[in-house]
């Protein structure tokens, strides 16, 4: 398709460890906010937060992981050249 386009040769650049770090680090910051909230008995719902919809995003982030883990989904860099 790149070469159609007049580009010329593609490199291609699998990602994959990235997106799993990113995910991974958006787990840590949800469990971070879960924490400081909980410790300092600040109210969620204020915030437009509460425990279900932490405990929704913390499950979200895992079947993610799971994803990207295994094949489901791929994280790739494309660079081409315009001859």
């Amino acid at each position: 398709l790149l070469q159609e386009s007049g580009f010329g040769e593609a490199q291609s650049i699998c990602l994959d460890d990235a997106l799993v770090a990113l995910i991974d680090q958006i787990r840590r910051r949800l469990a971070l906010i879960e924490v400081a909230l909980t410790a300092r008995g600040v109210e969620l719902a204020p915030l437009g937060v509460d425990r279900d919809r932490l405990e929704g995003l913390r499950g979200l982030a895992v079947a993610a992981l799971d994803v990207v883990r295994n094949g489901g989904a791929r994280y790739r860099l494309f660079h081409a050249t315009k001859q």
